[in-house]
C-alpha cells in the first residue's frame, strides 16, 4: 500500500516537471527593440562637375558642417576637408545651378552660384529629413569670373587741343573690418565674425547663429537661430557702424575685437 502510494507521488512530480520544462521551451524571449538608421537618400547620386570652367579648383567654406570647407575639383570630384565626412562626395553646376552630395549620399545641396556678390545660396537635406538654409563662401582668395565681351570706343582728338584728365577727388576712407571675436562691455554675450558667418556666445556655450555683411562703413548681422539666453535673437537684425579696423558701435553699444 505504501509502494504503490510513493510511486503514484513520484509519478505526478515526473509530469509536473515534464509540464514545467514544455511551458519553457514554447515561450520566445521578447524582442529587442533596435534603432533602424535612415539609408542614405542620395547614395547613387554621382555628379561631373561642370561643362565650362568656372567654380572648378575653387575652396568654399560649408557652414551646415562646423570649421568645414569643400574643394570643388576636376569631373565632379568633391573634397570635403572636415573630420568624419570623407565619405564618396561629388558636384555639378548648371547654368547658376549648383548641386552637390556628400558623405556617400547622407547630404544634399542645392543652391543659386552669385557671381556678384560670389555667394552661393542654397538648402542643405540629409538622411534624416533635416533641411537647412545655408550661405557658402569663398575660402581664402576671390572666386574669378568670367568677363563678357566689351566695345571698344575710338576716340579721336585734336592735336592742337590734347585732352585732359580731371583730378579725381580723394575719398574717404573706409576702415577695414578685421573678422574675429567681439564683445562690448558690461555684457557676457560675445561675437564671432568670421567668414561672413555670426556666431553669438554666452560664455563658453553658442547661443545664436547667422550671418553679417560689409556695406561701406556698417555691418549688419543677422541671427536666424537662437536659443538659451539668445533666444531673442532669433530672426532679429542689427546695423552698427564701423568706427575702426576692430570696432563698430550702435544703440549704445560699443562691440571691440577681442581675438579670434
Amino acid at each position: 500500500m505504501k509502494r504503490s502510494f510513493f510511486v503514484s507521488l513520484t509519478a505526478l512530480i515526473l509530469v509536473g516537471l515534464i509540464l514545467v520544462i514544455l511551458a519553457g521551451c514554447g515561450s520566445s524571449p521578447s524582442p529587442v527593440s533596435v534603432r533602424q538608421e535612415p539609408p542614405n537618400k542620395w547614395a547613387n547620386v554621382t555628379y561631373t562637375g561642370e561643362d565650362e570652367r568656372l567654380l572648378e579648383g575653387t575652396i568654399w567654406v560649408f557652414p551646415f558642417i562646423e570649421n568645414a570647407t569643400l574643394e570643388f575639383r576636376r569631373g565632379g570630384r568633391l573634397v570635403v576637408n572636415a573630420r568624419g565626412w570623407q565619405g564618396n562626395a561629388s558636384w555639378k553646376r548648371t547654368g547658376d545651378t549648383v548641386e552637390f552630395v556628400m558623405n556617400n549620399g547622407f547630404i544634399y545641396f542645392e543652391g543659386i552660384y552669385y557671381p556678384e556678390t560670389q555667394r552661393i545660396l542654397g538648402t542643405a537635406h540629409d538622411s534624416y529629413n533635416h533641411v537647412s538654409d545655408q550661405t557658402m563662401v569663398p575660402a581664402g582668395s576671390s572666386i574669378a569670373t568670367p568677363t563678357s565681351p566689351s566695345s571698344t570706343t575710338n576716340v579721336y582728338v585734336q592735336p592742337s587741343a590734347p585732352a585732359q584728365s580731371p583730378t579725381p577727388t580723394p575719398a574717404p576712407s573706409t576702415p577695414t573690418f578685421q573678422p574675429g571675436r567681439y564683445a562690448f562691455s558690461g555684457s557676457n554675450i560675445t561675437m564671432s565674425l568670421l567668414g561672413y558667418q555670426a556666431t553669438a556666445y554666452s560664455g563658453y556655450e553658442q547661443v545664436a547663429w547667422g550671418t553679417y555683411r560689409i556695406n561701406g562703413n556698417q555691418i549688419v548681422i543677422t541671427f536666424n537661430t537662437g536659443s538659451g539666453a539668445g533666444a531673442s535673437l532669433q530672426g532679429k537684425t542689427f546695423a552698427y557702424t564701423i568706427t575702426s579696423n576692430t570696432s563698430f558701435s550702435g544703440s549704445g553699444e560699443t562691440w571691440v575685437r577681442t581675438g579670434y
